[in-house]
């Protein structure tokens, strides 16, 4: 029989186990206010980190010291990162500190589950956070122009943030609707994962969630991720379900007919929701239905085919295209920005990572 103190030991266990977890997504889910919230942030976060790695060790209940074929990999990519680091040569040292302590963190959590439901659940909380964010601001203008854009006035985005506003795309609690976007796609993988693996009142609670979620994605306007996540969903369905191809096929076919109306119908009495549309739209009456990234990324290949084995050094690219067209950007296609800034040999490590990842 457990005794009292047992019970307290497994408390105290779940509470750090889960204080451990909001110190790496709070970093995560904070990004653009990682100098407000991280006093000294260059050192604070990485010892915030190595404390949650100790916390995680301590109370993991298996041994971790061992490597598998995934830290490798890792090792692998932290020596590409390292070698001709565009950053370090410009003054940023905090993005390599940040790098290799979130790595250290990755290859101690993946090998035990243990912290899951705490992972899931604030992930949840920080999904619900930033949904009601973008409701909030959409529906308070002064808020959004009295307290959210000073507040991120720092990261340069003012004007940007202020012309989407008035366009209609919602960047919420952060400092640019992209960001927005990612942390609510990323959020919105938890009710997902539990709408198809759950039943009852369960099945019920992360529906609501997906649609809280789902709509403030909407009122972004972000093409890309809603897109994707869409279609992350649809797949994700077909593999994880077990039924036979053709019922699954079916069902999907269902369920995009059944939301693309409602989509339809809903959007017609809140045009918002159809804010990625319209940039469609934009985008193919301006004639660049890609936004200027056609030749970000035709310009990343030219650096490839200059520097093929081993690129132009990681994080590069911005650099080097703020050099000749005066504009600091990325290429917004991650393997063709691997294959440009560390080339085929670095970039193998990484494609290996994340194929064998999702496997």
């Amino acid at each position: 029989m457990k005794t009292i103190r047992d019970n307290l030991a497994i408390k105290k266990s779940d509470l750090l186990m889960c204080f451990s977890m909001f110190v790496f997504l709070l970093y995560v889910f904070s990004m653009d206010l990682t100098s407000r919230i991280f006093i000294y942030g260059t050192y604070s976060i990485p010892l915030a980190f190595i404390l949650s790695l100790a916390i995680l060790q301590r109370y993991s209940f298996t041994k971790i010291y061992y490597l598998d074929y995934i830290d490798i990999l890792v090792f692998l990519m932290l020596a590409f990162i390292a070698y001709n680091n565009q950053n370090l040569k410009n003054g940023q040292v905090y993005q390599i500190i940040f790098t290799f302590a979130f790595f250290s963190f990755y290859i101690i959590a993946k090998k035990f589950s243990r912290w899951h439901k705490y992972f899931f659940n604030i992930i949840i909380i920080f999904g619900l956070f930033y949904a009601f964010m973008t409701y909030f601001c959409m529906i308070s203008p002064s808020f959004f122009r009295g307290v959210v854009m000073p507040l991120f006035e720092n990261i340069g985005y003012s004007e940007q943030m202020l012309q989407l506003y008035n366009q209609g795309y919602q960047t919420g609690f952060t400092a640019h609707y992209s960001t927005n976007a990612i942390y609510l796609t990323s959020a919105l993988s938890v009710p997902i994962a539990y709408i198809l693996n759950s039943k009852g009142k369960i099945l019920s609670k992360n529906i609501c969630y997906f649609l809280f979620i789902f709509v403030a994605l909407l009122l972004t306007g972000k093409r890309s991720h809603i897109i994707f996540g869409i279609l992350a969903f649809l797949v994700a369905y077909y593999y994880i379900n077990p039924e036979k191809t053709v019922n699954k096929l079916f069902k999907i076919l269902l369920i995009i007919a059944i939301g693309g109306s409602i989509f339809v119908i809903v959007s017609d009495f809140f045009p918002p929701l159809a804010n990625f549309i319209n940039r469609f739209i934009e985008s193919a009456n301006s004639g660049d239905i890609s936004s200027g990234r056609t030749t970000q990324r035709a310009y990343a290949m030219l650096l490839f085919k200059d520097n093929p084995w081993l690129g132009i050094g990681w994080d590069g690219y911005k650099y080097t295209y703020l050099s000749v067209f005066d504009i600091y950007i990325n290429v917004h296609c991650v393997y063709v920005q691997l294959l440009c800034e560390i080339g085929i040999l670095g970039a193998i490590p990484f494609f290996l990572f994340f194929a064998l990842s999702l496997y």
